[in-house]
């Protein structure tokens, strides 16, 4: 991918939270007890799901092949029980480093903006960008994109006879995702490394 992170810890979970659209705070509590490589599938427990009073289990989320390179990345430094392992022993990556990761993306001429407000981006405003796309571009059906944002899908009712989380057509519409933020044009690479 042209806008790839090339490096796992802080740019590593900053790529997996764009690609897997959960909630910011989510990433850095993932652990690999929740990761099921093999099937392609992290299940954030209910304990970080923001929205857990509509839930009765963790939240699936399907990762695609470029989300398990990540994890597989990591697993190669494997040192603790987080996937994104921070400096202090025992402890997760912050928020804090994603929104210090994201002002240091956006220092020199060509500032990241919200083109509405005019303010920097944030993390949690690629999950913006994914609802927006998914709205304008993506040919899936309403309760999938909801899905995939982790809403609550349908009234109590609906929700109390649904049997499934649609976890197979998430999964295309995050592989359609992907391809799409992919920059096709050459030399139009997105540089995620260090400064200096």
């Amino acid at each position: 991918m042209g806008w790839r992170v090339a490096q796992p810890g802080m740019r590593g979970m900053l790529e997996f939270l764009i690609l897997t659209n959960v909630r910011t705070d989510a990433v850095p509590k993932a652990r690999w007890n929740e990761i099921d490589i093999e099937q392609a599938v992290w299940t954030v427990p209910l304990a970080n799901l923001k929205d857990r009073k509509h839930r009765q289990e963790g939240f699936r989320v399907p990762l695609i092949e470029r989300a398990v390179e990540i994890v597989r990345q990591m697993q190669e430094g494997r040192v603790s029980r987080f996937v994104f392992p921070g400096q202090a022993h025992g402890k997760p990556l912050s928020n804090m480093a994603l929104l210090m990761l994201l002002k240091r993306m956006n220092t020199g001429e060509k500032k990241w903006l919200d083109p509405v407000r005019g303010r920097p981006i944030t993390a949690h405003g690629f999950r913006a960008t994914f609802r927006t796309w998914a709205e304008e571009v993506a040919t899936v059906p309403h309760a999938v994109v909801e899905q995939a944002m982790g809403h609550a899908v349908g009234t109590q009712v609906e929700r109390a006879y649904r049997r499934t989380d649609v976890l197979d057509q998430r999964r295309k519409l995050m592989d359609a995702r992907a391809s799409f933020c992919e920059l096709k044009v050459a030399g139009q690479v997105i540089a995620f490394g260090k400064r200096g």
